[in-house]
């Protein structure tokens, strides 16, 4: 007999041309939406992500050299400091297509579209547990490509794909799902090779979620909530069954525990900031349900929400208790192995690091829905079609066999649940064209938010630096101004103010901007640096010594603070006071400038020996940093100021 004859072959061959079919229409729907974004700008963070950030800029060497960045060790104060494989991929379409936006955003559309594949694999693959009892068995896979695709155009995920710099959401919930994708593979497999491998491949698709954004901190928990809910199993069992895939994924935590304790962190997050924990944390349980707003009602979209912070539990006590509430919730239904406790779990887990650690002025972002909605979507399809089927059943004449009854109601129930459905996803497609313009320009950008959201101070400070660019530095001045005034404490908004008034070379405001830090940040070196700075720029030199000083005290391993001290001391003629601090900031920072400062004053001590050998330092400084003519002009005033030394020196 031929195979191909069989009812099983033309099955398989069926179910092919199925699967093909699906992945078409995902395709041509991804690309109908996101394709027009291709040669959208590069906005907000994307100029520190990529333009600015010179480890992405070579490809090799891979963790750079020891005094510089390379792809695996990005340069501090960017969106992807403790996300090197972000970085890594980064320098790839770097490597191709430089600054051309067009690269970048192909990779994020290819990348959402392979997600929405694993997607779809794994709500089909959980809709045929047994714990379903077959229930679902017969129409799985449909059912996970609805759940796949309203997931792909859900418009909250437009930021993810666009704004460049929310690859890392993207590369972690990608991640993500490889992670659970491979576990229910291990969990379906009996050959002891191939549970070996889908073990390794899990575990090592957990590393690179983690080394993508640290939100991937929660996988391990998730697979093993999976397999307690969907595999089920006493915990005894749930071990012996899968011991080797929960050493593997907590493994993957390593890496991101050692990016973490040698001191590398995400800008602008952690328990340092000026936004107490307490504040954050009663502001968040607000948050989280604006979240779910999100889910059901993706409109208005904008790249930055202004969030009212929260700081006494009587104004937090609605949410606070709305939360504690659906954490009890959850607690029952998992304890239950219900699917409803799953997709609540997954929700909050996914989203919990940012719900618990402080990031002010980023309490809500709707790319952090990226990785939740995987779960909540598919429940929702699912928990939809479940009601459906029911009800069309009683509604199915009593009289009926329950044979005939069952299969009667599932023949009606598909078109009744297909029917929303399809406005559903066309309406969420919909929001998807009308709200992309949103990212097409950076200048356009901060309007559209401050359209829906007139007092965000935050918009409105990036607005002001937008006019500055345009060189409407009047305009701009003000909208800082105004941004900075109501929030002093917040450091982007005086740094900002500062930078803006020292271009505009308006140094008494920058000096009066400066003693305001000061006096709230007394013990701060930073704050005390610019003040410093600020003096200095107002003719007050002794008082600005003093203060450089002080921040140098504040902070010994600041070199900028050493070197400003050592130059205001060395144009004074005072050499001696000034050698310790050039010396400090030469070892902290061997740069050209700081190499030709210390030579100079060494020089000027009469000490020519140990400014030949500060020398070969600024040779080094002047081969990264100077041109190929310069470098040679120092070597030969080098190798005379060597001649000149022997000479002197007693035969």
């Amino acid at each position: 007999m031929i195979p191909s004859d069989s009812p099983n072959a033309s099955h398989s061959l069926r179910r092919v041309c199925l699967w093909f079919a699906g992945v078409m229409a995902l395709a041509i729907v991804a690309c109908g939406i996101y394709v027009p974004t291709l040669t959208y700008d590069m906005i907000f963070d994307d100029l520190m992500s990529i333009v600015r950030n010179e480890s992405i800029h070579s490809l090799t060497p891979l963790f750079g050299t020891p005094d510089g960045y390379g792809p695996l060790k990005p340069q501090p104060e960017t969106p992807v400091t403790a996300r090197p494989l972000v970085s890594l991929t980064f320098a790839l379409n770097y490597y191709f297509s430089q600054q051309d936006p067009w690269g970048y955003r192909l990779t994020h559309i290819i990348a959402h579209l392979l997600v929405t594949l694993i997607v779809w694999d794994v709500v089909s693959s959980t809709l045929g547990q047994p714990v379903f009892r077959g229930r679902f068995l017969n129409n799985r896979h449909w059912l996970g490509f609805v759940a796949a695709m309203i997931w792909m155009v859900h418009p909250v995920n437009t930021e993810t794909i666009v704004y460049l710099t929310q690859r890392t959401e993207l590369q972690m919930g990608l991640f993500y799902a490889l992670t659970l994708y491979l576990s229910i593979h291990f969990w379906r497999s009996h050959r002891i090779a191939t549970r070996v491998l889908l073990c390794v491949g899990a575990g090592l698709a957990s590393v690179c979620g983690m080394l993508s954004k640290e939100m991937m901190a929660s996988v391990p928990a998730m697979v093993f909530f999976y397999e307690w809910t969907f595999i089920g199993g006493s915990v005894w069992m749930i071990f012996k069954r899968s011991w080797m895939l929960y050493v593997a994924l907590m493994l993957s935590w390593l890496p991101l525990a050692g990016i973490y304790l040698s001191g590398i962190g995400t800008p602008a997050a952690g328990f340092h900031t000026a936004m107490s924990a307490h504040d954050f944390w009663l502001t968040q349980s607000n948050s989280f349900f604006v979240y779910w707003r999100l889910l059901f009602v993706p409109w208005p979209l904008i790249v930055h929400y202004h969030v009212p912070t929260l700081s006494s539990f009587s104004a937090a006590w609605p949410s606070v208790l709305g939360l504690s509430l659906y954490l009890v919730f959850t607690a029952i239904c998992v304890w239950r192995r219900k699917a409803t406790g799953f997709a609540l779990l997954w929700f909050f887990a996914v989203l919990s690091p940012t719900l618990i650690v402080p990031l002010p002025h980023e309490e809500i972002s709707e790319r952090r829905l990226y990785v939740p909605l995987m779960a909540m979507i598919p429940f929702l399809v699912v928990g939809g079609y479940t009601l459906v089927q029911s009800l069309m059943q009683r509604r199915v004449q009593s009289g009926q066999a329950e044979g005939l009854a069952q299969s009667e109601a599932t023949r009606w129930a598909v078109p009744v649940f297909l029917t929303p459905i399809v406005a559903i996803t066309a309406a969420f497609v919909w929001v998807c064209i009308v709200s992309l313009p949103r990212l097409q320009h950076r200048a356009e950008l901060w309007s559209y938010v401050l359209k829906y959201q007139p007092d965000n101070t935050f918009a409105i400070a990036s607005q002001g630096i937008e006019d500055c660019q345009r060189g409407e530095f009047k305009i701009g001045l003000e909208k800082i101004q105004i941004a900075y005034d109501s929030e002093p404490t917040y450091f982007f908004f005086s740094a900002t103010l500062l930078q803006t008034l020292d271009y505009m070379q308006e140094h008494e405001r920058m000096l009066v901007v400066s003693r305001q830090l000061y006096d709230l940040f007394p013990n701060d070196a930073a704050r005390t640096h610019t003040l410093a700075a600020s003096l200095e720029k107002n003719g007050m030199v002794d008082e600005a010594i003093e203060k450089y000083r002080e921040a140098v005290e504040l902070s010994p391993s600041t070199w900028e603070a050493h070197s400003a001290l050592a130059t205001l001391l060395a144009e004074r003629n005072r050499n001696e006071e000034a050698l310790p601090h050039f010396e400090m900031a030469t070892e902290l920072h061997p740069d050209f400038m700081n190499c030709m400062n210390l030579m100079t004053v060494y020089l000027n001590l009469q000490q020519p020996q140990k400014a030949l050998s500060v020398g070969k330092l600024l040779l080094d400084a002047a081969r990264k940093e100077k041109s190929s003519e310069e470098v040679e002009q120092i070597e030969l005033a080098l190798q005379q100021m060597e001649r000149e030394i022997a000479a002197l020196s007693p035969r």
